[in-house]
């Protein structure tokens, strides 16, 4: 893997100083290079090796990017690299070296990552159910109302994507597509649900595999969008309700928030 031994050099230029600059002191004086610092010149090279190897294994299974990307951070070296989550869905990574190896890496970006909640309501028998952990994965067909098996079928049918964090994107898997639907996108913002139009146009979940863009970034985000609770639970919510029934319901097999992200780059 290209690159991956710079965070290493600290350490390894420091080591073939040392051994360097004793060489050099013993030759001066000795005109001769000891046997014991040749061959203890050798072993600490294998030893490091090995701690690189070792160091990076866990990150190197993680990372399904080619390219990961290194930086120093207040002197710190930090690697970023894309983790794939599912077919054509990434998470941005990062480890860093505070101490003598990796960090175990963790999401970069929580914002775009699985939803913390995911909950269904179904209007005609005025029920909740709390879809989170069919929403993360992605078998095809479970993301449905137990009532109307389907994702949403009739006029006041909602769908809420919840999330810890403000975020930007919704990534949606159909196993069956809407036909006939249309739906409306809200906001709460303190005291009531506001409507607006995603970024990224309106869908009224008929195509099977939708990267929705809600916002253009993080700071176009609404500054009044609040927490409140749906099904007693407090997150930020993106409500998906149906104006328009549909002839065809659709059926859910993943939602995320996580974006298209394919590669990454850093600025010194």
């Amino acid at each position: 893997m290209p690159g991956m031994a710079l965070p290493l050099l600290l350490i390894t230029d420091i080591a073939c100083l040392v051994v360097c600059g004793i060489a050099v002191v013993t030759d001066l004086r000795a005109r001769l290079i000891p046997n014991w610092l040749t061959f203890s010149g050798v072993g600490l090279g294998v030893l490091l090796n090995l701690v690189k190897n070792a160091s990076y294994a866990m990150m190197e299974s993680e990372i399904k990017n080619d390219n990961p990307m290194i930086t120093i951070i207040n002197n710190v070296p930090v690697v970023l690299y894309l983790s794939e989550f599912d077919t054509d869905e990434f998470l941005l990574m990062q480890t860093n070296r505070q101490t003598g190896s990796f960090s175990t890496p963790v999401i970069l970006e929580n914002r775009a990552s699985t939803f913390d909640s995911l909950i269904l309501y179904n209007q005609s028998s005025s029920s909740y159910e709390n879809k989170t952990t069919e929403a993360s994965n992605a078998i095809a067909g479970d993301l449905y109302h137990s009532v109307s098996t389907s994702l949403s079928s009739v006029i006041g049918d909602k769908v809420y994507c919840g999330s810890d964090l403000k975020f930007r994107f919704i990534r949606l898997l159909l196993s069956t597509v809407g036909v006939g639907g249309t739906v409306s996108y809200a906001y709460f913002d303190g005291a009531n649900w506001k409507s607006f139009v995603p970024s990224g146009g309106v869908y009224d979940i008929n195509s099977s595999d939708k990267e929705l863009l809600l916002w253009d970034d993080f700071d176009s985000m609404p500054e009044d969008w609040q927490k409140n609770s749906v099904d007693g639970v407090s997150r930020f919510w993106v409500k998906i309700e149906v104006t328009d029934s549909f002839s065809t319901a659709p059926i859910g097999s993943q939602c995320t928030s996580i974006s298209n992200l394919k590669s990454i780059s850093t600025r010194r």
